[in-house]
């Protein structure tokens, strides 16, 4: 899966546990349902407010950010999991909410980091006319601009090697929130079964 699924997890109490136990395959599909769509709803929200903030790579090369936060926000959905309703955020970027993560060329022989804002959130392969400069120990894509005279213009560092992330929990709502988020889901699912039941059925 090219991107991030969250099991979102509560305790009930004894006594909701005990009622659990009665549902019908049926009720409990739509209960858990109910729970992770709340949950969703809590992750697209953070996502909104996230995307106002997270911009830093961006305003330092004076690009435009690429808005993959609210892209991605867009997307978020529950799907069955393994038999668990889970919370599904469309981008592996998200993974760092749960662990360190490696960045590592798949294809290339190095990682081509943006230095030019018109590089940020771009391919090298999607800029013409790129060539391989080497300076100062280190290597670079970049390319020649102006007239007369032309002048050399750094697009990416090329990095020969990985990259560590380290474990970001802010990018997602905690694991507390995310309960809490579908209790409610829980809760107003409870309610609408409870009032659905005709009168002076248990």
């Amino acid at each position: 899966m090219n991107g991030t699924a969250v099991k979102v997890e509560y305790r009930p109490s004894p006594a909701i546990a005990r009622f659990f136990r009665t549902l019908s395959g049926e009720d409990l599909k739509q209960l858990d349902n109910a729970g992770a769509q709340y949950a969703a709803a809590k992750t697209r929200a953070w996502l909104k407010d996230l995307g106002t903030t997270r911009h830093a790579t961006a305003q330092k090369l004076g690009a435009t950010p690429t808005q993959i936060v609210e892209r991605t926000r867009k997307g978020v959905k529950v799907a069955d999991v393994g038999g668990a309703q889970c919370v599904v955020i469309p981008h592996p970027l998200f993974r760092r909410a749960f662990r360190d993560v490696t960045i590592a060329p798949v294809t290339a022989s190095a990682l081509a980091i943006p230095v030019h804002r018109l590089a940020y959130g771009r391919s090298p392969r999607t800029i013409a006319e790129l060539f391989l400069l080497k300076a100062d120990g280190k290597a670079f894509l970049a390319k020649s601009e102006g007239k007369r005279p032309k002048k050399t213009v750094l697009y990416y560092l090329l990095h020969r090697g990985r990259i560590e992330q380290a474990k970001d929990e802010t990018l997602l709502p905690s694991e507390n929130t995310l309960a809490l988020s579908a209790r409610a889901g829980v809760s107003r699912f409870l309610t609408s079964l409870f009032l659905s039941q005709p009168k002076g059925k248990p």
